[in-house]
């Protein structure tokens, strides 16, 4: 391209956009100039200076509008002589992945010769002077119009300055803001590393927790992968496996056991297939014995990666479990054997332990009522809450008092128990167990009712005698006496006294006879007439003593059994011989009342109380007030009053209905 240019000038420079002399010419070095420093590669540095101006504008229409300039003359002084130059620019053309380059043309024009010195001198200074004028005004304009179109570019560049700022005000928000974003990521970034230092220095610490733990621990335990091949285990797995620390990764059935567990590796594969833990009692081949555990290994992520296996060591607890069980074989035949009901209830008063006794009576097997409650189906409701309450005090007092209260069979007759209760403790002193024994008084209690109501027969044909047959004939002896008395004739005063006597003493005889007769023959109680035979009977005891009695009852009493009612009336009876006997009462009170199902008699007196040191042959009237409150039932207390004296309590369960209870039979037979 430039050789092409060169044919139709030897002086030519080829400029880039930048004014760098990208090509020249041999001819065209005569034309640049180099001043001392640096050296440039610019061609307006070494431009003649005359022409810098006006080369400086012709490269920018070159550059900026694509046109070409000149030939323009321009002046140049060499020496003292003026020299003109000819300047031609123009654009090249070019490829699109080209620099843009510019031709500049530099030619020396001849200057006019002058026609003579004279008018040569004066005619070149004119013209000189006129050139520059031209010159110096075509440089204005070209000064001019380059200031017009600078400043048309300043004021475009300044609106691209402005508009470059606002941009990079933006963008220097935009930092800002990526800089207070960076801040805060990191400051999360420092508070995670913190994070993960602690995470990282915790697992540290677990991981040595936990390697100490399996060096530690007695438990030997084996960790398989999901392929049965062994990852990790405690040292205490040697004791059961020919294993090494060069083994991890081998597969288990490679090693020697010394247990009886040929299924060890199926079981394993059973529990990662079904994930559900394991255990199974095993023999090592010295005997002992041994817990084998298998549980899924599971990941932090609840992943299962392969199955855990415990051997625990259970051979003292083996042989703990065989000498508790000769132990309970032992008690349970004894309890077996032994005659006597043997129930064990637990704190919640559920069945433990029912014996065979307890079967045969009941008709319940042990099977059927363990693990319920005693009131479930053996205590009779009426009696639920008095056996409740006996069995609570029995938390408390360790050697109870012998208690009875009734069982219900299977056919619903109730059998008659009289119990005895031991309490088993902890080594702590709290309750475990009560031990009940109890002995089937039903039969016994039959046959006290008959000797009772025999003995009351008996008594009252004796009163009806003593009253009907010695009474009145001791009544008409001292009558006869008397009479004897009246004859004998005078002069045997002595005799007459000593009959008259006999007669006192008879009399007296048969006085004593009709007592005796009445406490031997009480008046009959019958039916619902219980308060009128209370009734007569402090009537009765007022007319003999001088005691002051009062009889109260409840407004309305339930229909009583009529044995019930018999056996309430010489209850208060007899207590109320006994207060006058023993206690030399000026009052007795007789209070009969209902309140929740509960019916109780109360015979309270105000005399000195029941002396401690009673004869023997005087507690029988005690003894007979007992064994009537058993007979029905009851519970029957002796204390004494507030003020003094002697109460007696006679309290019982009773229903609100006028049947008689349910027959009782017989125990079968063991």
């Amino acid at each position: 391209m430039h050789e092409q240019a060169l044919l139709d000038d030897a002086a030519s420079l080829l400029v880039n956009e930048n004014g760098d002399i990208v090509h020249t010419t041999e001819p065209a070095t005569s034309y640049l100039s180099y001043q001392g420093g640096s050296p440039s590669h610019n061609f307006l540095d070494a431009a003649p200076e005359p022409i810098r101006l006006e080369l400086r504008g012709a490269l920018r229409r070159v550059f900026q509008e694509n046109e070409s300039t000149g030939p323009t003359v321009i002046e140049s002084r060499l020496g003292d002589a003026p020299q003109p130059y000819l300047l031609r620019v123009r654009p090249l053309d070019r490829d699109q992945d080209e620099d843009r380059l510019a031709q500049v043309r530099l030619e020396r024009v001849a200057p006019r010769p002058p026609a003579n010195e004279a008018e040569a001198t004066d005619a070149q200074r004119v013209e000189q002077l006129e050139n520059e004028l031209a010159e110096t005004k075509r440089q204005l304009q070209n000064t001019i119009e380059e200031s017009e179109t600078t400043t048309e570019e300043l004021e475009s560049s300044n609106e691209e300055l402005l508009s470059m700022n606002e941009e990079l005000q933006s963008k220097n928000e935009e930092i800002e803001t990526s800089k207070e974003e960076l801040r805060s990521v990191n400051e999360e970034l420092k508070t995670t590393n913190q994070e993960l230092k602690a995470k990282i220095q915790e697992l540290t610490k677990t991981n040595s927790h936990l390697r100490n733990l399996m060096q530690a621990t007695t438990v030997a335990t084996l960790f398989l992968d999901r392929d049965l091949c062994v990852e990790w285990f405690t040292p205490r797995v040697r004791d059961h496996f020919s294993i090494r620390e060069a083994d991890t990764g081998r597969p288990l059935s490679d090693l020697t056991k010394h247990m009886e567990y040929d299924g060890l590796l199926d079981d394993a594969q059973i529990v990662l297939d079904s994930l559900e833990a394991f255990e199974q009692e095993i023999q090592d081949d010295d005997g002992r014995w041994l817990l084998v555990r298998m549980r899924p290994y599971r990941t932090v992520n609840d992943e299962v990666d392969g199955v855990v296996v415990t051997f625990v060591d259970i051979t003292d607890r083996k042989q703990a479990e065989l000498k508790v069980r000769e132990e309970r074989n032992f008690v349970e035949s004894l309890l077996d054997t032994v005659g006597a009901l043997i129930v064990v209830l637990d704190t919640e008063h559920r069945i433990v332990r029912f014996n065979q006794k307890c079967e045969a009576i009941t008709g319940y097997s042990a099977d059927e009522v363990t693990g319920e409650s005693v009131f479930e189906r053996l205590v009779p409701k009426e009696e639920a809450e008095d056996v409740r309450d006996l069995l609570d005090a029995s938390r408390e007092d360790p050697a109870p008092d012998p208690h009875e209260y009734h069982w219900i069979t299977r056919e619903g007759n109730r059998r008659l128990i009289r119990w005895s209760n031991t309490n088993l403790t902890a080594d702590d002193g709290t309750l475990q167990y009560i031990i009940g024994t109890g002995v089937d008084i039903t039969r016994r209690r039959q046959l006290e009712r008959e000797v009772i109501g025999v003995s009351d027969k008996e008594r009252r044909r004796i009163g009806q005698d003593l009253h009907d047959i010695l009474a009145s004939h001791l009544s008409g002896t001292a009558m006869m006496t008397k009479g004897l008395a009246r004859k004998i004739k005078d002069g045997q005063e002595i005799e007459a006294a000593k009959v008259r006597e006999i007669s006192d003493l008879i009399q007296d005889a048969g006085e004593q006879a009709r007592k005796l007769s009445h406490s031997l023959m009480p008046l009959e109680v019958h039916g619902d007439d219980l308060l009128e035979g209370f009734e007569n009977l402090a009537r009765r005891k007022e007319k003999m003593t001088d005691v002051t009695f009062t009889v109260e009852t409840h407004e309305s009493l339930p229909a009583l059994d009529p044995d019930i009612i018999s056996h309430l009336y010489r209850i208060a009876s007899e207590a109320v011989n006994n207060a006058i006997k023993h206690g030399a009462p000026n009052r007795v009170d007789l209070r009969l009342w209902m309140e929740d199902d509960r019916l109780s008699l109360v015979v309270k007196d105000d005399g000195v109380g029941i002396p401690e040191d009673i004869p023997d042959e005087d507690t029988l009237g005690l003894n007979m007030i007992r064994y009537r409150a058993d007979l029905i039932g009851a519970r029957l207390t002796i204390d004494s009053g507030e003020d003094g004296g002697t109460v007696v309590t006679c309290s019982m369960p009773i229903t609100h209905s006028s049947e008689s209870p349910r027959p009782v039979e017989e125990a079968p037979s063991s």
